[in-house]
């Protein structure tokens, strides 16, 4: 996120939001995600310049683009109670959602009319696919993948429709390739944070929080011969204590199981498709690796 971004979310939040403290929380959490390195205004970006689209509108998109994801991420981290070292969460949790308050506000105030239903519809999207990941309904692969199409896939396909939506008489088979390779970089995205977090095993990791990931899906499918303990854990018959207990095992069995390959696998489906989706958008060789390096890169899927 560079300084030109930052001054235009600035300058959106000075318009609408003159209570002092808001204004400087609003402003403290954008200078946060500035330091992760963030790059979902590039994304809506560079979507929007490959396909030839040069709108004065555009670094309005990108930098809402940029408010919404925060707000989600904010609203994230107070639903899974983790990364306790950001701004929104060492402040009395009121105004960190009167925050995310304030950036919808701010976004749906200033979205233009081109761009409103169509971003609105995936949103929702993601935050349907958010409810399934909080409810508990994720019972078999099946579910857990609609669930990350939902939530992981859908915020891509916003930064790029943030984009797209700014293009005039996009034909609709380019736009619809253009959909569904954000989709699969989401979702291909969501699938390496998965099994990023096996390795964690502290009190928010996914085998803590008894979720139900694809890898640890995996494991509780064909782990009741040679690791038994995880199915008894997630059914209850095992505290978090007594499953932790056994720390070292859970780890050689993480290891051992093939969930990492399996998962690995299905990612990789989801990687070959964007791919080939890419290859066949009728942008230059220098646009096609532009865009790549922007989203494949910023996901982590590079």
């Amino acid at each position: 996120m560079n300084e030109a971004l930052i001054d235009d979310m600035s300058r959106l939040i000075d318009d609408y939001f003159t209570e002092p403290d808001l204004n400087r929380y609003l402003k403290v959490f954008l200078r946060e995600k500035q330091e992760e390195g963030t790059r979902w205004a590039e994304i809506t970006r560079c979507t929007h310049h490959v396909l030839g689209g040069n709108s004065p509108l555009i670094d309005k998109n990108a930098a809402l683009t940029e408010m919404m994801i925060l707000a989600i991420d904010i609203v994230d981290d107070i639903q899974d109670q983790d990364n306790h070292s950001k701004p929104w969460m060492l402040c009395p949790i009121g105004h960190a959602l009167n925050a995310v308050c304030s950036f919808l506000v701010a976004f749906i105030a200033e979205v233009p009319a081109a761009t409103a239903q169509s971003a609105g519809r995936l949103l929702a999207l993601s935050v349907n696919g958010q409810q399934k990941d909080l409810n508990g309904s994720i019972a078999t692969e099946a579910d857990y993948m609609e669930m990350i199409h939902k939530k992981s896939g859908s915020l891509l396909r916003f930064a790029c429709q943030m984009g797209m939506s700014l293009v005039p008489e996009l034909p609709k088979d380019i736009a619809a390739q253009l959909d569904e390779l954000a989709e699969c970089i989401g979702v291909a995205a969501q699938l390496d944070n998965d099994l990023k977090d096996l390795s964690k095993m502290e009190s928010k990791s996914d085998l803590m929080c008894k979720k139900r990931t694809l890898p640890i899906l995996f494991m509780l499918r064909d782990g009741l011969a040679e690791f038994p303990y995880i199915n008894q854990y997630y059914d209850g018959e095992l505290t978090a204590e007594q499953f932790f207990s056994r720390k070292a095992e859970l780890l050689e069995y993480v290891e051992a199981s093939g969930c990492i390959e399996y998962t690995r696998i299905v990612q990789s489906l989801y990687i070959e498709r964007a791919e080939e989706l890419l290859d066949a958008l009728p942008f230059s060789s220098e646009g096609k690796q532009q865009f790549k390096n922007i989203t494949f890169g910023a996901q982590n899927i590079a």
